[in-house]
């Protein structure tokens, strides 16, 4: 009986969120067709690429949780992409870049059987990245970045917006 509150809220969410995006009849799809990494989805896709393409890794003490923001336009361009406030740039400038080469390879929203621009979609980026000197401290921007999530670089905000959370992408290692 004390689960009877929490299995409304359930179920109601499974009516009120699909509802609430706006009208769209589907949200924005990634056409994963980007070469050897096409299995992996759309956060699989942007952590392998930042992996082979950022030397960054092997030299960065750093452990952080960061959000990007972006749109999908009615033709499947990337549109208004932006990191959180107090993301460590570097970093963000290279999950942004990734990001970047999805440009083209969605399918936009849908709204009415139309397509539309979508609403914002939202990826948290995982940093955990330890090649630290042994005298030196882990920067660990955790909290910081992840209280930050409303607040974006181009002085936008998404208190109050309908948003779609993307699956983490994620830069690991461990030396």
């Amino acid at each position: 009986m004390k689960n009877i509150p929490a299995l409304f809220v359930y179920l109601l969410s499974l009516i009120v969120i699909p509802y609430s995006l706006k009208g769209q009849d589907s949200p924005p799809l990634f056409s994963n067709d980007l070469g050897e990494w096409k299995d992996l989805g759309f956060s699989g896709y942007i952590s392998m690429y930042v992996a082979d393409s950022c030397k960054l890794q092997d030299s960065i003490c750093v452990r952080s949780c960061f959000f990007i923001k972006f749109k999908i336009d009615r033709n499947g361009n990337l549109k208004n992409i932006s990191e959180n406030v107090d993301a460590p740039k570097n970093l963000a400038n290279a999950f942004k870049k990734a990001i970047f080469t999805t440009n083209g390879h969605w399918k936009p929203a849908l709204k009415n059987r139309k397509p539309v621009t979508s609403i914002y979609l939202i990826m948290p980026v995982y940093v955990n990245l330890q090649a630290c000197p042994p005298e030196s401290k882990i920067d660990d921007s955790m909290y910081k970045s992840f209280t930050m999530l409303h607040n974006y670089n181009d002085n936008t905000s998404i208190e109050g917006e309908v948003c779609i959370i993307l699956k983490p992408a994620m830069l690991v290692s461990f030396h």
